[in-house]
């Protein structure tokens, strides 16, 4: 049987017997995940290029969504630094270096 073969029963499997509490907050926390990264994406790709100041707004506004980030990632704290290191350095880019305080608070 091929590879490809048994992954696809293997997934079956999972829809047969339904997703753990586990495998739904995981799920759902790489999406979130994958949603927060599309902002920076359009922020970095889109904005920014084009826009400086608007792209310093919208950052900030990430900035601010951080609480709601965090609980709606579900614990995934190496997605949300990765983003967030992410942010930063698209801040870096917008105005310059940013102190320590800034980026450590």
């Amino acid at each position: 049987m091929s590879s490809s073969v048994s992954l696809i029963e293997a997934q079956i499997s999972v829809l047969q017997r339904g997703e753990t509490d586990y495998e739904r907050r995981h799920r759902c926390d790489e999406d979130y995940t994958a949603r927060a990264q599309r902002v920076l994406d359009a922020i970095e790709y889109v904005v920014l290029p084009h826009d400086a100041a608007g792209a310093l707004r919208v950052l900030e506004r990430f900035y601010d969504s951080e609480r709601a980030l965090a609980d709606g990632s579900f614990g995934g704290d190496f997605g949300l630094s990765c983003l967030f290191e992410r942010a930063a350095r698209l801040l870096q880019a917008v105005g310059g270096p940013l102190p320590a305080a800034e980026v450590d608070a």
